[in-house]
């Protein structure tokens, strides 16, 4: 039987004392949460323009995947998109490591997407060093992208700015 969990998202208008209104939309529990603790310290004011739960499907056996998608060519097609993500992913980790040195040929990455692998849940830090290399790259066009330890050097600068904006205990 396939696993059915319910998650709820969220569009919402947050309005400041000036009447200006941001209007953020498709967000979790969680980020509605937080954003109503954050907008109270600012005296602002956030109210739910939509709300929705959805009922969110996953197959736990091959014998559930014909039950959450009866329609075997879609199937087949989810699939097929998920093990080509999965090839890509390997492709990627072997063309970034610098001790992999390729093979003679064609390399058949059938054997790499058998492993099962841990389910990556991306850390702040890890987010923000990947975002950190993004707006280089589009700002910086053709330019190399910048070192781990120059990122690290403006993350510590922005901790750095935020704990001396603390007031002090």
């Amino acid at each position: 039987m396939p696993k059915v969990d319910n998650e709820t998202k969220f569009n919402i208008a947050i309005v400041d004392g000036e009447g200006k209104t941001e209007v953020v939309k498709y967000i979790s529990e969680k980020q509605l949460a937080e954003t109503k603790a954050d907008a109270a310290k600012e005296n602002k004011q956030v109210s739910e323009t939509k709300a929705q739960t959805f009922a969110i499907t996953q197959a736990e056996s091959l014998d559930d995947i014909l039950q959450c998608v009866a329609n075997e060519e879609v199937a087949l097609s989810y699939f097929n998109y998920g093990y080509k993500l999965s090839q890509q992913n390997v492709m990627r980790d072997l063309m970034r490591d610098d001790e992999w040195a390729g093979v003679e040929g064609v390399y058949d990455l059938n054997q790499d997407v058998q492993q099962p692998k841990e389910k990556r849940v991306s850390d702040p830090l890890s987010a923000s060093r990947r975002s950190l290399k993004a707006l280089f790259a589009k700002l910086n066009p053709g330019q190399p992208e910048p070192t781990d330890e120059e990122i690290n050097a403006v993350l510590a600068q922005f901790a750095g700015a935020a704990q001396a904006a603390q007031p002090a205990a």
